[in-house]
């Protein structure tokens, strides 16, 4: 099976490390790369890697007077969390002019650690190697009782 690629996406100020949270970004190059269930890194705005990941569950594009006032309250920065307070959000962090009509992208994920996430791999693994031996077992007339 093909590797699906997978994106990093940088964040200002404190990257989300739990729950269920939604970024507005710039643009719709997000809204054009991710799908519902990709899986997204976490990086700081210079690109240094979190220890944290996100898993999509919506992704949709549209123009910021569109947006309603729940995907606005599940915004991670608080200060962006009403159409105004988004604008001047961000005007600041991209320097550039905005207006009601800039099409931004609403991304809604689940934090994960990517520790959590290699120790449930590693259990994944060491059930498959478990059962593949219990068959060899069975195929060779052993028991483990």
């Amino acid at each position: 099976m093909e590797e699906m690629e997978r994106w990093t996406m940088k964040f200002e100020g404190q990257i989300p490390t739990e729950g269920t949270f939604t970024t507005i970004r710039l643009g719709d190059k997000w809204a054009l790369r991710l799908h519902v269930g990709d899986v997204v890194d976490f990086a700081d705005k210079d690109g240094n890697p979190s220890d944290y990941y996100g898993k999509v569950h919506k992704v949709k594009g549209d123009r910021i007077k569109n947006l309603t006032v729940n995907e606005l309250r599940e915004e991670h920065n608080p200060t962006a969390r009403s159409p105004l307070g988004l604008l001047f959000t961000l005007q600041r962090i991209y320097e550039v002019m905005f207006t009601f009509d800039t099409v931004v992208t609403v991304v809604r994920f689940t934090a994960h650690t990517k520790e959590a996430t290699k120790y449930t791999e590693y259990d994944k693994a060491v059930g498959r190697l478990a059962s593949a031996l219990d068959d060899v077992m069975r195929l060779e007339g052993f028991s483990r009782k």
